[in-house]
């Protein structure tokens, strides 16, 4: 999943990316809600999927 634009999170609140461009085009223009998580392990954010499932991205630092 590729898309760019601004993003904007308010105090412990949700993430949300504002898409200037997606190579799914009917986001191009629209604003997707994730909820964030940030802890020792790393940053995820969770989004609901269209069928009730719930999708989600992890982020952990390399090992240095």
């Amino acid at each position: 999943m590729t898309y760019a634009g601004r993003w904007e999170r308010e105090a412990d609140g949700p993430v949300v990316h504002r898409l200037q461009a997606s190579h799914h085009t009917p986001w191009t223009g629209t604003a997707l809600v994730r909820d964030v998580r940030l802890n020792q392990a790393g940053l995820e954010l969770t989004a609901a999927g269209p069928d009730e499932s719930l999708l989600r991205l992890r982020w952990r630092r390399a090992d240095a």
